[in-house]
């Protein structure tokens, strides 16, 4: 598992402008803190939100409900940046994030 280099740059500028990340994703949350640790990104993670803690998995709304909550933003302050049509992209776009797939 390797980090992408444009991943890395685009989390290193997030950082240095003080912009906070936040990771949705399905799997478990003990596999989720070892993959970021394992890439050694996990300075550069606000919050961590999966599927296992909500209740719910993508699209449905609810879990990007609480990575905004947890983020103490709106739908229009945030970008979204998904690979999956369906979960990603379809699930945000209810609530009206910003996309970049």
């Amino acid at each position: 598992m390797t980090l992408a280099p444009a991943a890395k740059s685009f989390l290193d500028r997030a950082r240095s402008l003080r912009l906070p990340v936040a990771i949705v994703s399905d799997m478990l949350t003990a596999i989720q803190i070892k993959k970021i640790c394992a890439l050694k990104i996990e300075p550069l993670i606000s919050f961590l939100i999966t599927s296992e803690e909500v209740g719910v998995e993508k699209p449905n709304p609810r879990i990007f409900e609480v990575a905004l909550a947890k983020l103490g933003l709106t739908a229009g302050q945030v970008i979204m940046i998904g690979d999956h049509q369906d979960k990603d992209i379809l699930g945000s776009q209810k609530l009206g994030l910003l996309l970049i797939g």
